[in-house]
């Protein structure tokens, strides 16, 4: 399972009559915790409380706006109208013990263009499980997308799945700090970076794996600064220092990453890592003369240096 999909779920279910039943099956079946609002009054102030991270709300169709009123379809509608008027950007889904009975009606309160909705509404109790499937694929979905939204000018350079799910980790993960497979993935995407820099020919000669140092050797020379700023050429030396199987000390940094002696390490090296993305990024590709003056520079600076 990816790091996107393996972390529990939090999620808001609206309904005057929660069951604990698809509760604990949600749970201990699909890593999905619910929160109960049993109005929607209720839940639409969960929502906009800031401790409450949900990533998807369940509503029920035939459900009750204010505590102590008679429950009736148009409570659904006051919820969606509401969650929407509220700007509440995570996927809800419908789940009715009544969706036969209404289900024309559904059919017309149901916006058309809910594109994570597979069906219209989910049965009480038959269709839980396809309900919490269809919830971990939305959230997960959803995620990506913010992701992208988030950091969309790198992943117009670099839209690699393993970029993805690193940002997602770093984000949702609580065991992040201690993975120690950080490092090896982080290499793969240095790969990329320093493979990327000799196509444009930043770095005037051809990328070998094995030999990553001898990118940030050059990458990082004082003459390189005109073209590199010195803070590139230092978070260049440090990823290739954290994440470098060659190097003698990387078994030693992944022990202290897993045992938690170093618990802001991989957060940093991502950092490190989108810094370095975004700098890519501003480099001037619409300009030929410039970067044909910056792929100049580099080439003497590497030619002087083979001298």
């Amino acid at each position: 399972m990816s790091e996107i999909g393996n972390h529990i779920i939090k999620v808001l279910w609206i309904d005057d009559e929660p069951q604990d039943g698809f509760r604990k099956f949600a749970y201990n079946s699909k890593q999905i915790f619910i929160d109960v609002a049993c109005s929607v009054v209720e839940g639409l102030t969960k929502l906009q409380h800031r401790d409450n991270s949900y990533e998807a709300i369940i509503l029920d169709a035939n459900c009750i706006i204010n505590p102590g009123e008679v429950a009736a379809l148009d409570a659904l509608t006051y919820a969606i109208v509401n969650i929407y008027r509220l700007r509440v950007d995570i996927p809800w889904f419908v789940y009715t013990a009544g969706g036969e009975r209404w289900k024309d009606i559904l059919n017309c309160l149901i916006p058309k263009d809910t594109s994570w909705l597979k069906r219209l509404y989910y049965d009480k109790p038959a269709d839980q499980e396809s309900l919490c499937d269809d919830i971990r694929e939305a959230v997960q979905n959803f995620r990506v997308t913010q992701i992208k939204q988030k950091y969309s000018e790198i992943f117009h350079l670099y839209d690699g799945k393993d970029l993805i799910e690193l940002l997602i980790a770093a984000e949702d993960n609580d065991d992040f700090s201690k993975d120690n497979s950080v490092p090896g993935k982080i290499r793969l995407i240095m790969d990329w970076i320093c493979n990327f820099l000799s196509k444009i020919k930043i770095v005037p000669f051809e990328f070998v794996p094995a030999k990553i140092t001898e990118h940030s050797k050059f990458v990082g020379r004082n003459t390189m600064q005109e073209i590199v700023p010195i803070y590139i050429q230092r978070l260049f030396f440090f990823l290739v220092d954290y994440s470098n199987q060659g190097n003698h000390r990387f078994l030693e940094t992944c022990e202290r990453i897993r045992d938690g002696r170093a618990p802001m390490l991989n957060k940093s090296a991502t950092d490190a890592l989108i810094t370095i993305l975004y700098w890519i990024v501003t480099l001037p590709f619409g300009n030929v003369e410039k970067m044909q003056e910056m792929q100049d520079k580099a080439e003497i600076i590497y030619t002087l240096n083979e001298k």
